[in-house]
């Protein structure tokens, strides 16, 4: 049976704990002989260009095989609505560590400022969709936008608060997010 160290960002697997747990991550994983494989540590070190990154993905990893209960990290999974959904998507298994399509919706109050905006996001070379829905008589219209990034809370957060900059001055509200996932995310 091999044993496998990954050295980096989140601390040596022999170095003590600090406050943020720096060390204790690398020692779990260390210590995880038999359960990770050698293709999970290669693909984990080769796919993610950050140790963390590479780390993020071990731990997932690590936590399906074992079907441990995670603990939530509150520099990841925040205590807000992104975080909350993130945390959830996070147990899971899926891994959130990869890029993909993340569909962010915001609803308008008239189709000439859902059609102002979508041509905005336009110039800004996005990918979007105009969609009536009568039934929201307060804002029956949906623009969703579809940019491919890694699902983390502060690239999460920093799109939404991109997003309602530019609809606001329009009578847009964000109105949630949403990402698919198929059998090889999880």
């Amino acid at each position: 049976m091999q044993t496998f160290q990954l050295r980096g960002y989140l601390g040596d697997a022999n170095a003590p704990a600090d406050e943020a747990g720096n060390g204790v991550i690398a020692r779990n994983i260390v210590s995880a002989k038999g359960i990770l494989t050698p293709f999970d540590f290669r693909h984990a070190v080769n796919d993610r260009p950050h140790t963390s990154q590479a780390l993020g993905f071990l731990l997932g990893k690590l936590v399906k095989k074992m079907k441990l209960p995670m603990q939530r990290n509150p520099d990841l999974y925040p205590n807000d609505d992104n975080g909350d959904t993130l945390w959830h998507i996070a147990q899971q298994g899926v891994d959130l560590s990869t890029s993909r399509e993340i569909a962010f919706s915001v609803v308008f109050p008239t189709k000439e400022s859902a059609l102002a905006f979508s041509v905005t996001l336009l110039r800004f070379e996005q990918k979007v969709r105009c969609c009536h829905y009568p039934e929201n008589t307060a804002f029956p219209m949906d623009v969703t936008v579809y940019p491919t990034m890694v699902p983390s809370h502060k690239a999460i957060s920093a799109f939404e608060e991109e997003l309602a900059v530019e609809a606001k001055p329009l009578g847009g509200l964000n109105d949630g997010w949403e990402f698919s996932i198929d059998d090889k995310d999880v």
